[in-house]
């Protein structure tokens, strides 16, 4: 899932953006961009790709309701007192997902 946050996404509460949208071709070509090859190398292992509209934990939590597990990408902060002003996405969504959430590292 990759995030978009804009006047819409304060608005309303949709937070799937539908494909067929026009203005966010940008932001699908990162995300398309970000798992190439991933598709290939791991076969069996079946992925949805979202646009999605809002903040990403909201999004995350939002999305676990209908999925059976949910990976988020977790970075750290160069300075330790950086985690707590920015807060963390992996956290809210592992406090707060109706379903299992797998915290994957940067590597």
């Amino acid at each position: 899932m990759h995030c978009v946050w804009d006047v819409a996404a304060h608005v309303t509460d949709l937070h799937r953006v539908s494909s067929t949208e026009p203005g966010l071709e940008g932001a699908r070509l990162l995300l398309a961009e970000s798992v190439s090859g991933l598709a290939e190398k791991f076969p069996d292992v079946h992925v949805t790709l979202e646009l999605a509209r809002g903040l990403p934990e909201q999004c995350l939590i939002q999305a676990g309701e209908r999925m059976d597990l949910v990976v988020v990408g977790r970075h750290f902060a160069h300075h330790p007192l950086a985690q707590f002003v920015v807060g963390g996405v992996a956290t809210t969504v592992l406090e707060h997902s109706s379903c299992v959430v797998a915290v994957v590292p940067e590597s």
